[in-house]
């Protein structure tokens, strides 16, 4: 028999317990500075209870957990309720297939006024459809190639090349008169003339200030941006600072995008470290759809910083139509689709549903997308 309940404060051990045992070597990730960051210490999660659930077996030991991470919400001009993410749903092994995931979910959804995801298994994608969530405007994903090292050719032409006796005679041949080393200088020379006119858009009147936390600066792009969108998460100076001064395990690069002096938007940034493959992220960005010079600014920014620092490729998600004209225009590459999924526990939005599905403001910090080590 296997109970489903809220967790407390007193079985923090045993869920330290269980998560070690669920996630191995990730486990380091996941708590306790990961944990008591999201869960216990929230700034935004409701005073009463802990925002996790657990099933525990007849033992009395925890064999699965799901949670959900509490953010402020803005609607409108009016709500500004709590989003609560759904993650970290994971059962031990030896206890799948008993439908146990299914009923935290059900748990989970029964009890969040807001329900949100955004990347998902399709078994959790499938639990939240079951129950009756709806389906949020699109998160496109983006990426571009911005620089690669021998290693990375090398290995991508002899897993081509070695399929067969033949193609292990050819790959041989490639090793030995190291046509490799020759792909990879053209290859970053072309990727080079690409992007040499990057710097042509740089508004001259904008510059690009590192920040260590936000200031009241971050208040000010929040009241001049955030009305230009009709749903998202409360982009103020206390959330970023949480999310991306405060988050165990993360580094994140933090700018401001001054024009004239005044604060038009901002930047975060991350270079990924092993086991993460070579990357940049854009965590986040935030600037009016409006302002098409700032948007190509920021991006352009964004491209000559990762190429300073020789990542592979560049990372990106958004689903503001400006920001995605922005993407292409500065070379990326749509790779993929995301729907979320969404769950009005009490109608909260209810005055203007249909706007509702469609004015989402979603990235790649969104949810706990962006983490580490990702995947």
């Amino acid at each position: 028999m296997i109970e489903i309940r809220r967790a407390t404060l007193a079985d923090k051990s045993a869920i330290f317990d269980f998560l070690a045992a669920a996630y191995g070597d990730k486990a380091q990730y996941k708590f306790p500075e990961r944990w008591e960051w999201q869960f216990e210490h929230n700034p935004f999660k409701p005073d009463e209870g802990l925002p996790v659930w657990v099933a525990v077996n007849e033992a009395g030991e925890i064999v699965g957990q799901i949670a959900s991470m509490a953010e402020p919400l803005k609607h409108g001009t009016g709500h500004h309720p709590r989003l609560f993410w759904a993650v970290d749903l994971i059962v031990l092994p030896s206890y799948r297939n008993q439908k146990i995931g299914f009923q935290l979910t059900k748990a989970l959804y029964e009890d969040s006024d807001n329900l949100m995801a955004v990347p998902m298994s399709e078994a959790f994608r499938y639990y939240m459809k079951d129950l009756g969530c709806d389906l949020v405007n699109t998160v496109e994903v983006y990426s571009k190639a911005v620089h690669f090292g021998q290693e990375d050719i090398s290995k991508s032409i002899q897993s081509r090349l070695r399929r067969n006796r033949v193609g292990n005679v050819v790959g041989d041949l490639v090793r030995i008169l190291q046509f490799d080393r020759l792909a990879i200088k053209v290859l970053n020379a072309w990727i080079d003339l690409r992007d040499k006119q990057i710097n042509r858009y740089i508004d001259p009147l904008i510059k690009f200030e590192k920040i260590d936390s936000f200031d009241q600066r971050a208040d000010e792009i929040w009241e001049s941006v955030s009305p230009h969108f009709e749903v998202l998460v409360r982009r103020d100076r206390q959330f970023l600072n949480w999310k991306f001064v405060d988050q165990p395990h993360m580094s994140y690069q933090k700018f401001f995008a001054m024009r004239d002096g005044k604060p038009i938007g901002y930047i975060v940034l991350r270079i990924v470290a092993p086991p993460e493959s070579n990357s940049g992220i854009i965590a986040d960005m935030f600037i009016s759809p409006d302002d098409n010079k700032g948007i190509r600014s920021m991006l352009a920014f964004v491209l000559l910083y990762f190429k300073q620092h020789q990542v592979r490729y560049i990372h990106a998600a958004s689903s503001e139509d400006a920001y995605q004209k922005g993407f292409i225009s500065l070379g990326f590459k749509k790779v993929k689709e995301l729907v979320p999924l969404y769950h009005d526990g009490k109608n909260l939005m209810s005055e203007d549903p249909p706007e509702m599905q469609t004015g989402w403001f979603l990235g790649r910090s969104d949810h706990d997308w962006d983490q580490y080590p990702y995947g």
